[in-house]
């Protein structure tokens, strides 16, 4: 007999059942590393196919490579008509099957906290419906547009994605309408993977609420500076007060003190070292390393405006 649920959120349902398939097949528009990450423990030790698509470079490159690493087989299907499957996830055991018709993609937000509608289909393996969702399933995978994913393919993509996430940030900026007449500006440090996950996060957030962070206001300016690939890259505007959020959102800490950003104007992406020599806040500029240490600290507008100037002069220059 089957049984059917109705689910808004499909997480739990999601790491129950894949605590016991024998094999896992997931067809979903995107996946992010949110989404794998939730997923991580309970997909690591099961066959596993992951179908999914790259339009409007909403999967990220990053997600794909995660779930390689965990021994996945990922395919990509380019079709004329929009992927979209509203058949997202088919798991299976030699007792038991589940397949979910629904809304939610492999993202921290499909599985947790979007608006969502599904519907859990539970019963025996040689049930007619599971038969159809497997055949249907096994069509997609077969598609004659269907990419195998190679770390190569991941290489590739990753360009096209960064370039296109830059002019998605351009395009956000112009819309920003905060002007204040005093702003404080700043500079956000961080790591790469942070950096990634604050920009489409929208998010910066810190450990504690220290004096810096309780200081920033809407309408202030700030860039991040990178860690490793020692580069600045913004500008963003603060658009709201700190606020306390526990919510997992970063790999290696909470940062539970937070602060909402936006691309502000336009995006630029410049080696540190290229303005180290021009800052004011940087005094011995043979350690200047030293003085891009912590989560963040406060610059002065003229030392803002020095970074925004190398970047038009190495530009220009070449």
């Amino acid at each position: 007999m089957i049984k059917v649920c109705f689910r808004r959120s499909i997480l739990e349902d999601l790491r129950s059942f894949l605590s016991e398939a024998s094999d896992a097949f997931f067809a979903v528009a995107y996946v992010t590393c949110s989404g794998v990450k939730l997923l991580t423990p309970y997909i690591e030790d099961i066959p596993l196919r992951v179908l999914t698509c790259t339009d409007y470079f909403i999967t990220e490159p990053d997600a794909l490579e995660m779930l390689l690493s965990y021994g996945a087989d990922v395919r990509i299907i380019s079709v004329r008509e929009n992927f979209h499957p509203k058949v997202s996830y088919f798991l299976r055991n030699s007792e038991e099957a589940l397949a979910i018709v629904g809304s939610s993609n492999l993202s921290e937000a499909g599985l947790t906290s979007n608006i969502e509608a599904n519907i859990l289909l539970m019963g025996e393996p040689d049930d007619d419906i599971f038969r159809q969702i497997s055949d249907y399933l096994e069509e997609l995978w077969n598609h004659p547009s269907t990419i195998e994913i190679t770390q190569s393919f991941i290489d590739k993509y990753r360009k096209a994605w960064g370039r296109y996430q830059r002019k998605r940030l351009r395009i956000i900026a112009r819309s920003i309408p905060i002007r204040p007449q005093e702003r404080n500006y700043w500079i956000f440090i961080t790591s790469p993977e942070n950096y990634r996950i604050c920009v489409q996060e929208g998010l910066w957030g810190v450990q504690y609420a220290t004096r810096m962070i309780k200081k920033t206001k809407p309408g202030d300016l700030a860039f991040f500076y990178i860690k490793r690939e020692e580069k600045f890259a913004g500008p963003f505007i603060i658009t709201s007060k700190p606020f306390k959020d526990h919510t997992p959102t970063w790999p290696d800490k909470k940062y539970p003190i937070r602060i909402n950003i936006k691309p502000y104007k336009t995006h630029i992406e410049i080696p540190a070292k290229l303005a180290v020599p021009k800052l004011d806040f940087i005094k011995r500029k043979e350690k200047w390393g030293a003085y891009l240490q912590g989560e963040m600290r406060e610059i002065t507008k003229e030392d803002y405006r020095k970074i925004l100037r190398t970047y038009k002069q190495k530009h220009k220059s070449t």
